[in-house]
């Protein structure tokens, strides 16, 4: 996976032309996450905000990226030798800063983003009245692509994002929703 994304940002910087669409924007990210050793999935909620430079060197975008988000609770239950626990997981807060290097092609935008991401992690385990909780906070590097259709000043897209730290990998595919001005 990590080849396919240095491909893709590769391919970015070297591919046809852009058109314009320089200056700030502003939306929402909405995905699916999950955490790499674990089966369910929760929402992430992401706020968006960023400022691209159009045209940086051979028809390369260039901007930064930064999200601000929390996910909701997700809880699965298990049984083992008959006995049943339940753990909820939730992440309460997550602080991204990506470089954003995006080709457009009319109105179709390939992308791929690079960065740090920041995170708060909670997890309870309960079973029979008995229950444990345990909270940690990890940072590391982050990555991913994507795809966006434009429709005059908005945008909507697909992408997928790994969020690397101290845990197991966080996995998010989603949808944006920018606006530019």
């Amino acid at each position: 996976m990590k080849r396919l994304i240095l491909s893709a940002t590769l391919i970015a910087g070297v591919m046809g032309s852009s058109v314009a669409y320089a200056g700030a924007n502003f939306g929402v990210s909405l995905s699916g996450a999950s955490l790499s050793n674990l089966p369910n999935r929760a929402v992430m909620y992401q706020g968006v905000f960023g400022y691209t430079k159009e045209n940086v060197r051979a028809g390369l975008n260039v901007g930064i990226e930064a999200r601000l988000g929390l996910t909701g609770k997700t809880s699965e239950t298990t049984t083992t030798s008959g006995i049943t626990a339940t753990t909820d997981l939730e992440m309460p807060s997550a602080l991204s800063l990506f470089v954003k290097t995006a080709n457009v092609y009319d109105d179709i935008e390939f992308y791929a983003l690079v960065g740090y991401s920041s995170f708060s992690l909670q997890a309870k385990v309960s079973s029979g009245g008995i229950s444990t909780s345990a909270s940690a906070d990890y940072s590391g590097l982050s990555y991913g692509v994507g795809l966006s259709k434009s429709f005059g000043e908005r945008s909507v897209g697909i992408e997928y994002i790994q969020y690397h730290g101290d845990l197991p990998n966080v996995n998010a595919f989603g949808v944006t929703i920018l606006r530019r001005f």
